[in-house]
């Protein structure tokens, strides 16, 4: 199996029951940020890029499976903090160029799920957020 097939196969199961806030199984939306990214390690960063935030995974447990390290590092870089404010982890996420490139694909996919609801008040205030941290990481 390669290391993308694996990064899909975990992700899955870490997502497996969660939903969307638009309602949608919550995988599609790292399988979409895998999609629209070319290099292999963007894609593996991209698939696994919410596991440490929202799931009970950790980098001990990406280690355990074989990840390489600058792979867990990117995914590190992309995976906000509890209590941490949201610019100074995009300050952070910046300090990453794997990790970079992942978010701003992240971002993009962000934009576009927050611009179908925007006349909910918080997708509105999602999307001004996004706009702002995608301008951030692409200075």
């Amino acid at each position: 199996m390669s290391i993308l097939e694996r990064a899909i196969s975990i992700a899955a199961r870490a997502h497996a029951g969660y939903l969307a806030d638009n309602g949608e199984p919550y995988i599609l939306h790292p399988l979409r940020v895998m999609l629209s990214l070319q290099e292999e390690d963007e894609r593996v960063v991209a698939v696994l890029h919410d596991v440490i935030e929202k799931t009970g995974w950790s980098q001990d447990d990406l280690r355990t499976e074989n990840f390489p390290d600058h792979i867990i590092s990117a995914i590190n870089s992309v995976s906000r903090r509890q209590g941490e404010d949201y610019f100074d982890f995009v300050q952070r996420t910046r300090e990453n160029e794997l990790g970079r490139r992942v978010k701003i694909a992240d971002l993009k996919d962000n934009i576009a799920n927050a611009r179908t609801s925007a006349e909910d008040p918080k997708s509105a205030d999602k999307l001004a957020r996004y706009e702002e941290a995608l301008h951030r990481l692409k200075q």
